[in-house]
């Protein structure tokens, strides 16, 4: 897919634009911001690595592009913006009982 950041465009995988995208909407969410390092390929053909800030303010723009499937060996920094993003995301609170709650201190005149 191609990536447009900031006046400039690159090529990054599919897999890697998702979690970007997913990344950024999270990120944006918390008003907090991260740098990232990505592997590119610029549209000049040049394949090596882009330094990006993802924040409140980014504003990314991912379109199809008829370039050949890009492939960038990039699953470890798919996974750790994955992470990331997940981390970003709200936990899950689940209801106990009082007993549950009970049965978790332990009774101290017992």
């Amino acid at each position: 897919m191609k990536l447009d950041y900031a006046g400039g465009e690159v090529l990054v995988s599919d897999e890697l634009c998702h979690a970007l995208l997913s990344f950024s909407a999270e990120i944006a969410k918390t008003g907090g911001s991260d740098d990232l390092r990505i592997p590119v390929i610029t549209v000049d053909g040049i394949q090596g690595f882009a330094e990006i800030v993802v924040g409140p303010a980014s504003q990314l723009l991912a379109t199809p592009t008829d370039a050949a499937q890009v492939d960038l060996e990039d699953s470890d920094v798919v996974a750790d913006i994955v992470t990331r993003s997940a981390a970003l995301k709200p936990s899950s609170v689940l209801p106990v009982s009082d007993a549950d709650q009970m049965s978790n201190f332990d009774d101290p005149l017992g």
